[in-house]
Parts: C-alpha cells; sequence; structure tokens
C-alpha cells in the first residue's frame, strides 16, 4: 500500500505498538497525527517522526470528533465562498481549499473575496496587508500565515502590520507545526 502524502491518524500512537506504526507510516511518506492521552510520550513521538501530536481521549467521541477536525474547517472555508490563496501554500492546501469550496481557489486577490489567504516567509512580507484590504468583502477576511517561533516575522509583527493596514484580528489558528495564522477583518465600524 503506498501511503506517501495521504494523512493518517493513529490512535494509542505515543507507543508500543501504535508507536511503532505511527514510526512506520511516517517512514513511508504519510502525515501522521498521533491521538493518545500520554501527552510526554506523544510530542516526542511526533517530533522524532516530523508529526502532530494531539492529546485526546478516543473513547470519548465528542472529544475525538473536535480533534480531528481539519485546519480548512478551522478556517471557516465552506462552499459558495469567494477565496483567494496567493503564492506559497504547498499543493496539498490548495487541494484541501478546492475539497472544501467544491471549486479550484483564486490564484490572484479581486474585489468582493471572501477569504484571502497570504503566506509570509521573510521579515517585511506583512507589509502586503495593505494592498489587500481592497480586495476582501466588507464582512470578509485576510487571513496572515507566518512561520513560528520567528522574533523578526511573527504574530506580533504581522498584527502591528495590520493594525497599520486598518484591520483587525480575530481569531489565531494553529495552521501546522510550523505555521500560525490570524484572521484578519475591517473593524465593524468602518464597514
Amino acid at each position: 500500500m503506498n501511503v506517501k502524502g495521504q494523512a493518517a491518524i493513529v490512535t494509542g500512537g505515543a507507543s508500543g505498538l501504535g508507536g511503532a506504526t505511527a514510526s512506520a507510516l511516517a517512514a513511508a511518506g504519510a502525515k501522521v497525527a498521533i491521538f493518545d492521552l500520554q501527552e510526554e510520550l506523544g510530542e516526542k513521538k511526533a517530533k522524532e517522526i516530523g508529526g502532530l501530536y494531539v492529546k485526546t481521549n478516543v473513547a470519548d467521541a465528542a472529544n475525538t470528533e473536535v480533534s480531528v477536525k481539519t485546519v480548512v474547517e478551522k478556517l471557516g472555508i465552506k462552499p459558495g465562498l469567494k477565496v483567494v490563496v496567493l503564492g506559497g501554500f504547498d499543493a496539498g492546501f490548495h487541494r484541501d481549499v478546492a475539497r472544501a469550496l467544491g471549486a479550484k481557489p483564486l490564484v490572484r486577490a479581486a474585489r468582493g473575496c471572501d477569504l484571502v489567504f497570504v503566506r509570509f516567509a521573510r521579515p517585511g512580507d506583512e507589509s502586503r496587508l495593505a494592498g489587500l484590504v481592497s480586495a476582501i468583502a466588507p464582512a470578509g477576511g485576510v487571513w496572515a500565515v507566518y512561520p513560528k517561533g520567528q522574533r523578526e516575522l511573527s504574530e506580533d509583527t504581522v498584527r502591528a502590520a495590520a493594525k497599520r493596514a486598518g484591520l483587525v484580528d480575530v481569531k489565531v489558528v494553529r495552521f501546522s507545526d510550523t505555521l500560525g495564522a490570524l484572521k484578519l477583518v475591517i473593524p465593524k465600524a468602518k464597514r
């Protein structure tokens, strides 16, 4: 079975047979999420295999349902929205957005967008926010995605650039292990 590029959830994946399964799937190229209650072991195993650890009790259906909520769902992507995905995102994100929308996302910002996704890679990239304000619908938003763990380009620098552009942040999401995301909108008083 070819699992390269596929997503896999391994329950009890922090140790034992589950841990071995998580390691084997990651070695075969799968993106692995470990669902386990053993936080320290789960974090360690996820780091070891380049995967994701989610503390969850799979015997609790409601807890598990919340845990499997996808990034796309957290970002509010739904069919019928006008969504733009600007450069810098991997093919997997484009595919997930297209699946959620039922159509390919736009690749250029245009007036009236419900959501605009922009990825910042270098300090100073945040200055691009000012040019995106005119692209979003009054109730729309910009998702600014930035690397975690950098001082020169961080949640704080993105928030400051958003303020200068006339935007406010309303939501923070863990986009991936290495990326954070802020949802930025036009303040209600200015819509």
